[in-house]
């Protein structure tokens, strides 16, 4: 067996990392058709499935074939809608444009130099625009996106579905996008997380299903299939990192059998097998 160390096993199976690993992602069609349609149909969506199965890899991918421009709001630790206002915050500029709000001026008579007619002073009063933080960040998504799609995504959303207020919160932002003010800027929402009853609690107390016409959800991201999990291996030991796999079968059926197919259990498996590999110079295939 060769081990090529040109290429590193932590930049080759990545568990924990938010950005998309592009060279070790793996197609799965259905979810991205599903999802594909879901966004081009003007709804606002749910994308949902047990942690470690790839909505995050899967959302972002997606977008980024269809040219999407979106912002990544991360609800983790919001206990509060202050809370999300602080987050939305922080991803828009805080320069306000200065606008004219009113204008007061006094006219007197008076010979005016080289003319006759009447003088004027006055005083101008502006003020910040008053903008919400949402709406702020629609316009500047907006703005960024043109003509393209533009996104707000709130992700790991069970940390925050349990909190009435939020969830409060977050229904009148999927109706104030209905509103004059921020209709025009076409931005759709996206919502990701673990509860499979994310729109059923959106919608709760929504007596007129106002909510519940505006959003739409993918089936349920899961596990891979095991072909998917093998692509997964394959990509990962023999293309990225150069290495020759004896009894590939037996390795893939084990890595398979411990991981149960989730796409981050495959990833941190096999990377803390690539460590074992690179110190001994051969891979070992894990054990049950």
């Amino acid at each position: 067996m060769e081990f090529f160390r040109d290429v590193r096993p932590e930049d080759v199976f990545t568990p924990r990392s938010a950005t998309v690993n592009k060279s070790m992602y793996v197609d799965r069609p259905e979810y991205e058709r599903e999802l594909k349609y879901a966004l081009r149909s003007g709804y606002h969506l749910i994308v949902y499935g047990d942690s470690g199965c790839g909505k995050s890899w899967l959302y972002k991918k997606t977008f980024d074939n269809e040219g999407v421009d979106y912002a990544t709001l991360d609800l983790n630790n919001c206990k509060t809608p202050d809370d999300v206002e602080l987050l939305i915050l922080e991803v828009i500029e805080q320069d306000q444009e200065w606008v004219e709000h009113e204008r007061s001026e006094l006219t007197e008579k008076g010979v005016m130099p080289y003319d006759v007619g009447r003088k004027k002073s006055g005083s101008r009063t502006l003020r910040k625009a008053q903008l919400s933080a949402f709406e702020k960040l629609c316009k500047k998504l907006r703005s960024a996106a043109k003509r393209r799609r533009a996104i707000v995504v709130f992700e790991n959303l069970e940390h925050a579905i349990m909190n009435d207020d939020i969830v409060t919160y977050l229904r009148s932002l999927v109706l104030s996008l209905d509103d004059v003010s921020l209709c025009k800027e076409n931005v759709q929402i996206c919502f990701v997380g673990v509860p499979h009853d994310i729109k059923g609690i959106l919608t709760e107390e929504n007596r007129y299903q106002t909510i519940s016409n505006r959003v739409t959800e993918i089936s349920e991201v899961s596990r891979l299939t095991r072909d998917q999990a093998k692509i997964l291996f394959r990509q990962g030991f023999e293309q990225r990192l150069q290495m020759e796999i004896e009894a590939f079968d037996y390795c893939l059926s084990q890595i398979v059998y411990l991981t149960d197919r989730i796409p981050q259990y495959i990833h941190d498996l096999c990377l803390r097998i690539a460590f074992v590999a690179e110190e001994r110079g051969e891979l070992c295939p894990p054990r049950l």
